[in-house]
């Protein structure tokens, strides 16, 4: 096993022969579970092989993809992990869709954006106008957006929820690699692999995005904006990133406003700290770097005035008052129905951002469960409290390498303001699906190198006595060397 994920990969090829079992073996076992499910559920024919020939299309373009991404990395265990990875989170697009069109019979959110989807498609073709459509009516105008973009999707796919959910699944997907390459290229002492297998297969990862709706379109979204964000703040910038982070950032802002504002201010606040309160980093930098960051810096605050027009617009729509505070009372009275409804923590102070960081993050906790989605997400807040608390070295990181390598500073900044902001959610099954958009910046904690003190990294580098016992010559060695 160890021989073969260490094997490289011969040059001019995709993937190797002895790897190709591996992919015909996720092609096929997908396939059978596509029809197996289309099968059980009674879906149309045209549904099911369209959605069968989007998923043979996702796969075959994911291994030049992905090998590229090897390459670009020098690391060819990406490639099985990510490949690997990628057939999972279609299995759980499955899953998804059951749950969605089976049980709840397209109630979800994810089957509203269907139907407007197909009656997108259906004015198109009769020549009618593309707006209103019904079932979006009364829904905010972000909503309304991602209904016009499922009908793009369908105009090309047809109108298949099949096609439809594998194709949000692998945008959640590309989202998910762009943050593994922008945690690496700007943490590059950062455990990246271990961060690939916690993106990669972390439950809420794998199921709450996997379907047609705003988490796996947010997930792509961010993931383009950290990639950008990375470039600009690795060690040595890159100008392209800047373009990168406006397009992720218009991206979001179409689809939630408050979200880019929350990128946008980590951006603006870990590009102060890694160029004003870092000297040695700073020399480092270089002229070049330096001057790149500040135009970088000029450029998101013309952005962030854009943003923060566009989020008044949007909350004068809905008819809410524009400050803050009105904002954040009437998501927790929205948010307060169903059986999964609670009190929320409310960070209105910095003494109250500690356990609103727990609750937004690890809550509910097993006694607060009132049913199975509850207590699945329970389980799943035990084992990454479990993964944190292991990683307490890690932790202790954060300190000293955050000063040297200012993403850190943006992925927290985000994880502060998503906590300050979704702390008013009063429903669990709510909490449990938008927190995925911050799950892989806070993740960024526990792949830190673990923390060494000074007085133990002199012990580790100092040849032990043992050591020096083994090597030295004897007395009686020494006489038969001059004899």
């Amino acid at each position: 096993m160890t021989a073969l994920f260490n094997r490289q990969r011969q040059p001019g090829r995709f993937i190797d022969p002895v790897d190709r079992p591996w992919v015909i073996g996720g092609f096929a076992g997908v396939a059978f579970l596509t029809l197996l499910v289309a099968a059980l559920i009674d879906l149309s024919a045209l549904d099911m092989w369209t959605g069968l020939i989007m998923f043979i299309v996702l796969l075959t373009i994911s291994v030049p993809l992905l090998s590229w991404v090897a390459r670009k990395e020098g690391d060819p265990w990406l490639f099985k992990v990510l490949y690997g990875a990628l057939v999972l989170h279609l299995f759980f697009s499955i899953i998804r869709y059951f749950f969605i069109f089976g049980v709840y019979k397209g109630s979800g959110d994810a089957g509203r954006y269907h139907e407007a989807g197909v009656t997108f498609v259906d004015h198109l073709k009769a020549g009618l106008p593309l707006h209103p459509i019904k079932i979006m009516e009364g829904f905010p105008v972000e909503s309304q957006r991602l209904g016009d973009f499922t009908g793009v999707l369908y105009m090309i796919t047809g109108p298949s929820a099949y096609a439809g959910f594998f194709f949000y699944t692998f945008l959640c997907f590309g989202g998910l690699v762009l943050m593994i390459r922008a945690f690496k290229v700007a943490v590059p002492e950062g455990d990246y692999r271990r961060y690939t297998l916690l993106l990669m297969f972390l439950p809420s990862l794998l199921f709450w995005p996997a379907s047609i709706g705003k988490e796996a379109l947010m997930i792509a979204c961010v993931g383009v904006i950290a990639y950008g964000g990375a470039l600009l703040l690795a060690p040595k910038p890159q100008a392209r990133g800047a373009v990168f982070f406006v397009v992720g950032t218009l991206l979001v802002t179409l689809v939630r406003p408050h979200v880019a504002l929350m990128s946008l201010a980590g951006l603006v606040l870990a590009m102060m700290v890694g160029v004003l309160t870092s000297p040695a980093a700073t020399e480092r930098l270089g002229t070049r770097g330096r001057l790149l960051r500040i135009v970088a810096l000029v450029v998101m605050l013309a952005l962030a005035s854009v943003v923060v027009s566009q989020l008044g617009s949007a909350l004068q729509e809905k008819g809410v008052d524009a400050s803050a505070s009105a904002t954040l009372d009437k998501a927790t009275k929205q948010s307060a129905i169903g059986n999964s409804e609670f009190a929320p923590p409310a960070v209105t102070s910095p003494t109250k951002l500690p356990f609103g960081l727990v609750s937004v993050f690890f809550r509910p906790f097993p006694w607060e469960a009132r049913n199975m989605n509850s207590l699945i997400a329970a389980v799943e807040g035990l084992i990454l409290a479990a993964v944190f608390a292991l990683s307490w070295r890690r932790l202790l990181s954060f300190p000293k390498l955050a000063a040297r390598r200012p993403y850190l500073v943006f992925s927290m900044a985000y994880v502060v303001a998503f906590v300050i902001g979704f702390s008013f959610l009063a429903n669990f099954g709510i909490l449990a699906r938008q927190r995925v958009q911050a799950l892989p910046a806070l993740l960024v904690l526990v792949a830190l190198p673990p923390f060494v003190s000074k007085a133990r990294a002199r012990v580790e580098q100092e040849p032990t006595g043992d050591t020096l016992t083994a090597v030295a010559p004897t007395d009686g060695e020494m006489l038969e060397a001059h004899s």
